[in-house]
């Protein structure tokens, strides 16, 4: 089985569209979205649209993030999220919500929190049951997760939402391997039967860490175990920033927005 993974798309219709040909380029058999359609970018209506479409047309299955969550929430009147965000992107959620003019998210598409798939178990954040919101970020917090995936009779989980492609590696009693992107011009590696591993495709519209790169996660599946080929995003990026430059955003809004493409 191939499995494309795109994650954290955040409103940029752009770096969209670029991920969405590099994966029909490549060929798979499933496309998974890891969630986080929605904000950061200036091209919300524009992103629900691709999505849709990729919905509609390809084997595809869609996870909730967080900040999908928080726009159900909104619309039903819940801000305990929004409001603990801090202004900046406050302003962004709030622009965002303008231009969804009253959209049911809820409706609009088929939401899941979590499965499995080819053996590899999927969800935004981490495995630890949805609405926990902790980052993969440290080596402690992917031990953690790698423990609660054998709690659930998994050995290789997929996770978006850290906005940072890696993967950690455990291969028998021998110490986890950890691999980043930001370290690698790409990544690639296999994990063998019986052995496991945590992966983040890393983020399609808004990167963080070292080189603030887009990323794109291509699985195989076969009889000699799981390959993980994680693949930075060719796209104009001067493209996405001219269109948050003519938003109608705040100054010190923008200058924040377009410093993750620095």
């Amino acid at each position: 089985m191939r499995i494309a993974v795109i994650s954290d798309l955040h409103s940029n219709a752009t770096a969209v569209r670029a991920a969405l040909a590099s994966v029909e380029a490549r060929g798979f058999d499933s496309i998974v979205i890891l969630g986080d359609l929605l904000t950061y970018g200036c091209d919300p209506r524009e992103v629900l649209d691709l999505v849709k479409e990729t919905l509609s047309r390809h084997p595809a299955r869609l996870v909730t993030g967080n900040h999908d969550q928080m726009y159900f929430d909104l619309a039903a009147g819940n801000t305990s999220y929004l409001d603990r965000l801090p202004d900046w992107l406050r302003e962004t959620v709030q622009w965002t919500c303008e231009r969804l003019d009253g959209m049911d998210l809820v409706s609009a598409f088929p939401w899941e929190k979590q499965f499995s798939l080819g053996g590899i178990f999927f969800a935004h954040a981490n495995p630890f049951g949805y609405g926990d919101w902790t980052y993969l970020n440290g080596d402690s917090e992917l031990e953690a997760a790698m423990a609660a995936l054998r709690n659930l009779d998994e050995r290789i989980g997929v996770f978006g939402h850290a906005h940072r492609g890696k993967v950690m590696q455990y291969a028998g009693g021998a110490a986890p391997v950890r691999r980043e992107l930001g370290a690698l011009p790409d990544l690639s590696c296999r994990i063998a039967p019986g052995d496991g591993a945590v992966a983040d495709p890393g983020s399609v519209g808004q990167p963080r860490g070292a080189g603030q790169n887009s990323s794109i996660l291509f699985i195989e599946t076969d009889e000699a175990g799981v390959r993980f080929d994680l693949h930075r995003l060719q796209y104009d990026v001067g493209i996405h920033i001219s269109r948050i430059e003519a938003s109608t955003l705040s100054q010190v809004t923008k200058i924040k927005l377009m410093s993750y493409f620095a």
